[in-house]
């Protein structure tokens, strides 16, 4: 009976041990200074990975990511209403709805909106959203970081073109033109993911361009 009972744990030690190191589960992470502060518990998805496969999920949506054969990331999504029960393995099946996007990342799930950044350079970077109901994408902006999200509503920095730089408004432009870059306004502003109207909040900063 106790080598029996020794057996057991020592198997139940190993499989620990395999999850522990081949399967992580934790909070989504999106780009590092993502405001998750902002993002309440029944809307925050949750992460595992598989190897290189990376799979971000909530109650109903399952996204499955793998690396491109050229750059950023192809994506796979799978409606679900058990999203503990589907694997992280990039398999598409019938119904499944798959994207295949140049030097795109993913960025968060919002409920029923996959949330994808995109760019090859520094902010401002591309900006997609994806109703995973229709799938059809919503929204196609540009936004640069700190970005976050809440109650349906996301909050970023938008690059405008109704105001342009000068020293007044952006102290560092010489700066910046001298080490060869260039200069835009960005305005703080909130996107409503319901029906995707913006709304400026009177804040305003100069940010560098390349």
């Amino acid at each position: 009976m106790i080598p029996l009972v020794i057996t057991i744990i020592i198997l139940l030690g190993a499989l620990g041990y395999y999850f522990a190191h081949n399967y992580k589960i934790g909070p989504g992470i999106p780009p590092s200074d993502f405001d998750w502060s902002k993002v309440s518990g029944e809307d925050k998805f949750l992460t595992i990975s598989n190897g290189s496969t990376i799979c971000y999920y909530n109650s109903k949506f399952f996204v499955i990511t793998k690396d491109s054969d050229v750059i950023g990331k192809e994506f796979l999504i799978k409606k679900t209403t058990d999203s503990e029960k589907v694997p992280c393995d990039y398999t598409v099946a019938t119904g499944d709805f798959e994207l295949k996007l140049q030097a795109t990342y993913f960025l968060a799930l919002e409920k029923d909106f996959l949330i994808l950044d995109s760019g090859t350079a520094p902010d401002p970077r591309g900006l997609s959203i994806y109703n995973l109901n229709s799938n059809r994408e919503v929204y196609l902006g540009r936004y640069s970081k700190p970005i976050s999200i809440e109650k349906n509503t996301i909050t970023f920095w938008s690059p405008t073109e109704k105001i342009k730089p000068t020293t007044e408004n952006c102290p560092s432009l010489e700066e910046y033109t001298a080490s060869g870059l260039s200069a835009g306004i960005e305005s703080k502003v909130v996107l409503n993911l319901l029906d995707m109207t913006i709304k400026e909040l009177g804040e305003y900063r100069c940010s560098a361009r390349q």
